[in-house]
């Protein structure tokens, strides 16, 4: 078809035909994108086009609707599209709106309250800014049965800091998170980089160079640039013993220091002259933390993340760059 005017514009491979939205669970969805945020209302759908049902294409589509336009094309011989908009694992009240909901006792608010605290509160959890208060720590992988969920309906968060060598910053890199039993959304220093809505398919996330380079880019935005930004996490600059205790200065602590994940600090031990570790007890004063642990009356020795694969190292500055592992010696 041609239109002509001003300009020409041609349209190719015109059908009038069927259009069918097909909308169920897991049995239908395959590799759509979907928008989870029942905070508020979409005026639209994430992007998409048509595609024809050629050998390739199809094998990333719906293999039910698949069949049912297939079944319908060789009987009415009329062209067939289809709109995939199916969501793995979804209830009918994710598909019914706020107004709809309130019409069924016990139903009103859930579509509001879908998010939880994690999304509707001043800070979203998946914001590195955020700094998580009473979260437990856990042992993954394994079941949640074993880690106290065993009756959970709802949503569980997980934070894990990693280091990535400068080495392998620059290039993309992968997330492989076998299967769960419900959907993920999975974010890297505050962006989502992958979801899955239903139980099945593997969790093979792609995540571009640029993102886990941010943090090297912020270490040459001063001294290369001239940027007036924090680019260094908190780093030792003296120590000091006083009595049973003992006093870490730190530089580059930017706003101020902080814990990232509860009130207690984590991966730091003290030892007296014997060398003997135990895990220490720390307060942070401004930019200075005071170590301690009441069954040494004469440390000697302080280590913080000093280990090959520290689990859990929670010294951070208020910018969100993490301390560097340090050790103290006599």
């Amino acid at each position: 078809m041609r239109f002509s005017g001003k300009n020409i514009i041609v349209f190719s491979e015109i059908l009038m035909g069927d259009v069918w939205v097909c909308s169920v669970q897991s049995n239908m969805e395959f590799w759509i994108p979907a928008v989870a945020d029942p905070g508020k209302a979409h005026d639209d759908l994430p992007p998409g086009y048509w595609k024809s049902a050629n050998r390739w294409d199809v094998l990333c589509f719906s293999a039910v609707a698949y069949f049912f336009a297939k079944d319908l094309y060789e009987k009415y011989h009329i062209p067939i599209g289809l709109i995939n908009a199916s969501v793995g694992g979804s209830r009918i009240e994710a598909w019914m709106s706020e107004g709809a909901l309130k019409t069924f006792p016990g139903l009103a608010g859930r579509a509001m309250e879908a998010g939880g605290p994690g999304l509707s509160g001043p800070t979203p959890w998946y914001d590195p800014a955020y700094i998580p208060r009473g979260w437990r720590q856990k042992d993954i992988p394994g079941f949640w049965a074993d880690e106290g969920g065993q009756d959970l309906d709802g949503t569980m968060w997980y934070r894990r800091y990693v280091d990535v060598p400068a080495v392998m910053a620059a290039g993309a890199a992968k997330v492989f998170m076998g299967r769960m039993a419900g959907a993920d959304f999975l974010y890297i220093n505050g962006k989502l980089v992958g979801n899955t809505t239903c139980m099945y398919p593997q969790r093979r996330y792609r995540i571009p160079g640029g993102e886990v380079g941010d943090r090297f880019a912020v270490a040459a935005e001063k001294p290369v640039y001239g940027e007036p930004v924090v680019c260094s996490g908190p780093a030792l600059h003296s120590s000091a013993v006083r009595g049973d205790t003992v006093i870490l200065s730190f530089e580059h602590t930017g706003s101020g220091l902080v814990t990232s994940d509860r009130d207690s600090l984590q991966e730091c031990a003290i030892a007296g002259p014997g060398k003997s570790y135990v895990w220490a007890h720390a307060r942070i004063f401004g930019n200075i933390l005071v170590v301690w642990n009441e069954t040494l009356q004469d440390p000697k020795y302080i280590g913080y993340a000093w280990e090959d694969e520290p689990v859990d190292p929670s010294l951070f500055n208020k910018e969100g760059l993490p301390a560097f592992p340090s050790s103290v010696s006599e």
